[in-house]
């Protein structure tokens, strides 16, 4: 499996943390909220829905658990996170394989993926929007939050 690895000095010295990679990172600081989401989706439909049979029975709006290899999250057709507040906190996300859709209430939006990094700074009205792209591959993202 994964493995995260936390070092003293940049991959250099005492090796902090070594402990296989879950979906919540156990940090230090009360401030910080790691979180690591890694999801086999099926191919998803024009609407970019997985299978209906594979998301039935599911509590769509709050899908933690990974069942069929893939969570849905907050979303109730498309995995994701739907408009929500980003008050007062900086937001870094980071898909390591496939790509995210990303929209705002401001009528920004964007694909970022494979390596590429989002890095949300948000005002108290700000609501973004994120979902996971179903006819592209999408396997593996890191988020990290910090409150400011």
């Amino acid at each position: 499996g994964q493995y995260m690895s936390l070092f003293k000095n940049k991959n250099k010295g005492q090796v902090l943390l070594d402990e296989p990679l879950g979906m919540h990172w156990d940090v230090e600081d009360p401030f910080t909220f790691v979180s690591h989401h890694e999801d086999d989706y099926p191919e998803g439909n024009s609407q970019q829905a997985p299978p209906l049979g594979d998301i039935g029975g599911r509590d769509l709006g709050r899908d933690y658990d990974k069942r069929l290899g893939f969570r849905m999250y907050h979303g109730k057709v498309v995995p994701g996170f739907p408009a929500h507040a980003h008050w007062g906190y900086e937001t870094i996300t980071i898909p390591e394989k496939g790509y995210v859709d990303h929209f705002d209430n401001l009528g920004n939006q964007g694909r970022y993926g494979f390596g590429d990094i989002q890095w949300l700074t948000a005002g108290e009205r700000y609501q973004p929007v994120s979902y996971t792209h179903l006819t592209l591959p999408t396997k593996d993202q890191v988020q990290i939050s910090v409150v400011a």
